[in-house]
């Protein structure tokens, strides 16, 4: 599911969709795997309610379930907050010093983007990723992330000082190199999303 929507978010991109289809496959194919990280750290983070993490999981085609199904809960505030270690329970345990490793850089994650804005130039800059892509036109694609990192910069450097703002830039940024080793660690214990390149081939 997350695989499909990040999908969707792209291709409602033009500077994505001008891309030529190999290069829009395979930006897709081994960016993707980030971005769902992405998504699971945001969603676990230790600060949200157990109903704000049902709502950020759940896009506008599910409007009418969360209105039938949670509103009650959403009035009593009651859910309790999920936790990425009860819901990995489900799937096979790795070795205890790899999950707690993942787990470090998940929280990692989560305290470094912390507002909406952050989240998605983050999800672009990583999307526009040229690292380890074969790719045709891939000056344009860095050409791409340059413009979401400036404007990353720009929103950051609006808000705080600027020695501050510099140390807060480093520190968002430093989130992709975590996003990278959270999917590495994923890749090598088996549980990167399934079907991956059938989900995201443009066709």
């Amino acid at each position: 599911l997350s695989v499909e929507r990040i999908t969707r978010i792209a291709h409602n991109l033009d500077c994505f969709t001008d891309l030529p289809k190999n290069d829009q496959n395979n930006l897709l194919k081994e960016n993707a795997d980030l971005l769902v990280n992405l998504r699971g750290a945001i969603f676990f983070d230790s600060k949200k309610k157990g109903v704000d993490q049902v709502l950020i999981s759940m896009g506008i085609d599910d409007l009418q379930t969360i209105k039938t199904m949670f509103t009650p809960l959403l009035k009593e505030n009651s859910m309790k907050h999920i936790d990425y270690k009860t819901f990995n329970s489900i799937q096979a345990v790795a070795n205890p010093a790899t999950e707690t490793r993942y787990n470090f850089l998940q929280t990692k994650v989560a305290d470094l983007i912390t507002d909406d804005i952050t989240t998605i130039l983050v999800t672009y800059i990583v999307l526009f990723s040229v690292d380890f892509c074969p790719l045709l036109d891939r000056r344009r694609v860095e050409r791409t992330q340059d413009v979401y990192i400036r404007m990353l910069e720009r929103y950051i450097y609006s808000k705080s000082s600027r020695g501050v703002a510099c140390s807060i830039l480093a520190r968002t940024l430093n989130a992709v190199t975590c996003l990278r080793e959270m999917a590495d660690i994923k890749k090598s214990t088996g549980n990167q999303p399934q079907c991956q390149c059938e989900a995201v081939k443009v066709v």
